[in-house]
């Protein structure tokens, strides 16, 4: 529905899975599959990893898997891959992927230190890629809300979310089950001069069963056959200068 150039992933088992539902279902179902798929592999054991489809060349990869965290583990729960991306012009834009520490088994302060250590590191390495463009993009689950103190760092030095947009939807901001402020968990985390050529934003929600809420998509007729019970957030930038 939404056709995005680029299409980061969340919970990815793997690229050749990734690969299939690209042939098999972008590509067969809908005619839209890309021509660039990649998925890093993570640190996480359940192999649940960060995966990008894009309609850019994808000019470099970077991963993170190695990052020393707390207590001398590792500190992303998957990791934080950085795509460079070539776009049409020669410019490049630069995908940071992540999905934070969750609040499943409780967030308790092991929890909430971790996210946090998490949420400053992807920050950094925003920062880092500015060396290489202008145009820097953090996105991803980060598994908490705008105003927690855990993600405090990732709204650092100019950088916006999509929210603060004035095409964001107002009324229910959230971006996981029935899209309350308190859902909001999904992020598109802009550098300052990506802002700038930021011209709409979205939430697509119609993968995610409510049907009182809103109308879904009809063949998902109930939870078990919901796309995610996370929601689709987009952003549509002018990149013509």
């Amino acid at each position: 529905a939404v056709r995005p150039d680029i299409l980061v992933g969340v919970e990815v088992e793997n690229r050749p899975t990734l690969e299939r539902f690209n042939e098999q279902v972008l590509g067969a179902q809908f005619q839209c599959a890309y021509p660039h798929v990649m998925v890093i592999d993570g640190n996480d054991e359940r192999g649940i990893d960060l995966g990008l489809l894009s309609r850019l060349p994808i000019e470099s990869m970077r991963s993170h898997v190695d990052e020393p965290g707390i207590g001398g583990r590792r500190l992303f729960s998957r990791d934080a891959p950085e795509y460079d991306l070539l776009l049409p012009a020669g410019e490049r834009i630069v995908v940071v992927a992540n999905h934070l520490k969750s609040k499943r088994n409780g967030d308790d302060q092991v929890s909430f230190d971790l996210r946090t250590a998490q949420a400053t590191a992807a920050h950094l390495i925003a920062l880092g890629a500015l060396g290489r463009t202008p145009f820097v993009v953090v996105a991803g689950d980060m598994n908490d809300t705008p105003h927690s103190a855990a993600l405090a760092d990732l709204f650092a030095d100019g950088f916006q979310d999509i929210c603060c947009h004035a095409s964001y939807p107002a009324d229910r901001p959230g971006t996981y089950e029935t899209g309350l402020a308190s859902h909001k968990l999904d992020y598109l985390i802009l550098s300052p001069e990506l802002q700038a050529l930021l011209q709409k934003t979205g939430i697509e929600r119609r993968g995610s069963y409510h049907p009182r809420t809103w109308p879904a998509f009809d063949t998902v007729t109930s939870a078990a056959a919901e796309a995610s019970d996370h929601h689709m957030i987009w952003a549509d930038f002018a990149f013509d200068r």
